[in-house]
């Protein structure tokens, strides 16, 4: 399953994804981010939600996304909220006990978002298979998410930078949890060198009657 986390492939997917729909993700994008800061950030979490839902679309093969989905994370708006207070709280109060503890919760729950997004309306339950995958995949989580954290934000040293390259790196996560997914559920990736499941052989078509001795 550590296959699931590829920086390059995962990388060069998210890069493929963006770029051939960047209009509806950099619109949907800033569209999330007005309605968040204009309601005060009332509506934050269900629109991070909803945004994750078009990537999540986009990394399963669903090209048909539009830039008002971005309000389909609305039918999350209270799990959503709940999340967003359990995850932010636990990660708030472990960087009051001096960061470490805070940088844990923040790694532990990092799949929480995109798991909500992905159809799970139990804010625990996605907290609880968030945790479960990181920390039995230690290693490529940690390296996944440096990754995307870096490039989200090394936008911000271009002016409008962060409109490209944020979306690109909620893509390379979308991608990265889908891949997740289709290892847990034993779907073969052929593209990325997998080998395929050995071919089951036909059962022989039974004999006519007459020609049975």
């Amino acid at each position: 399953m550590n296959d699931a986390l590829h920086i390059g492939d995962r990388f060069g997917e998210a890069l493929e994804l963006t770029l051939n729909h960047a209009v509806e993700l950099i619109l949907g994008f800033i569209v999330a981010s007005l309605v968040a800061g204009l309601s005060c950030g009332i509506c934050g979490p269900p629109m991070l939600v909803g945004y994750a839902r078009m990537h999540l679309r986009l990394a399963r093969g669903d090209t048909s996304i539009q830039i008002g989905d971005v309000f389909d994370g609305f039918q999350y708006f209270l799990p959503a909220w709940i999340l967003a207070i359990c995850v932010g709280g636990a990660i708030f109060i472990g960087t009051l006990l001096l960061i470490i503890p805070g940088i844990v919760a923040s790694y532990l729950l990092y799949w929480a978002f995109i798991e909500m997004a992905d159809g799970n309306d139990d804010p625990i339950d996605c907290m609880k298979k968030s945790i479960d995958y990181n920390s039995n995949f230690i290693g490529p989580a940690i390296v996944f998410m440096i990754v995307v954290a870096i490039l989200a934000n090394i936008g911000h040293a271009v002016a409008l930078g962060s409109l490209l390259t944020v979306p690109m790196a909620i893509s390379m996560q979308a991608v990265g949890w889908v891949k997740i997914k289709d290892a847990e559920a034993g779907i073969v990736d052929v593209e990325a060198g997998s080998e395929a499941p050995p071919a089951v052989a036909a059962a022989p078509d039974p004999e006519p009657p007459g020609d049975a001795e």
